[in-house]
Order: C-alpha cells, then sequence, then structure tokens
C-alpha cells in the first residue's frame, strides 16, 4: 500500500562510487535496486566474527544499527557481497578511510571479532589516512 512518508525520489551521494545517485520514481523497480541501504560491516560478516552467539534481539539492534547502514549504489553493494576489507573495498578511493574507520568502530562497539587478514588490510589501509 501507499504511505505518505514513502521516500520516493531524491539524490544520494554514493560514498562507494564517488557518483551523486539521483532518482525520481523509487517506486520503480529498477531504480529502487539501483540505491540499497548496505550494512557496511555485512549481517554474514557479522555472524562469523561472533554474532552468531547473539539472542535475537542483540541481532536486531545490529541488523537496524544505523551507524552501520549507508544508501549506496546497487551495483557496488551487490559486488561486496559479505567481503571484508581483505577482500573488497569501495572502488571509489577517497571512501577508503572513512570506510575502514566506520568499520573499525562498528566491530568495536558490537564487540565482533577481526580475523588475521582483516586486521593486516586494516592496519595497511589506516596508515595511510
Amino acid at each position: 500500500g501507499e504511505c505518505d512518508h514513502d521516500v520516493l525520489a531524491g539524490s544520494w551521494d554514493d560514498p562507494y562510487t564517488g557518483l551523486v545517485l539521483t532518482f525520481d520514481d523509487l517506486k520503480d523497480t529498477d531504480q529502487a535496486q539501483a540505491l540499497q541501504i548496505d550494512h557496511l560491516v555485512p549481517l554474514s560478516e557479522a555472524h562469523q566474527s561472533g554474532a552468531d552467539r547473539w539472542d535475537a534481539q542483540r541481532r536486531l539492534e545490529f541488523a537496524n544499527d544505523q551507524d552501520n547502514l549507508l544508501a549506496v549504489d546497487g551495483p557496488a553493494n551487490n559486488r561486496k557481497g559479505d567481503s571484508d576489507p581483505a577482500e573488497w573495498m569501495p572502488p571509489y578511493e577517497p571512501s577508503h578511510c572513512a570506510y575502514a574507520v566506520i568499520w573499525v568502530e562498528v566491530k568495536d562497539t558490537w564487540s565482533l571479532g577481526v580475523d588475521a587478514a582483516e586486521r593486516a588490510a586494516l592496519k595497511s589501509l589506516l596508515r595511510s589516512c
């Protein structure tokens, strides 16, 4: 049904591609898929990093954590999938530092683990910021 507070159109600065994404009808499926809300730290990654031990309420809170959600380019988000920074970084290089900082903040806030490859990638990246 219709809701008087739906977002139907607008422009977003995409941190993954550096593009401004502009849409005029987000009820159109093609446009809606072109703009996605990404969990910067993917739910699957969180699960593998300790969230598997959380109760349902804590998982729900993590899934809705505004500090971990970004409006991004759909195709870029699809390429990211559930990858961590050792496996994927935004194609728009000026976003790398902010991406890494948010990743660390989210992992720290939620007491999630970091594997060796992820840690090495983050250390290397953050040294250049």
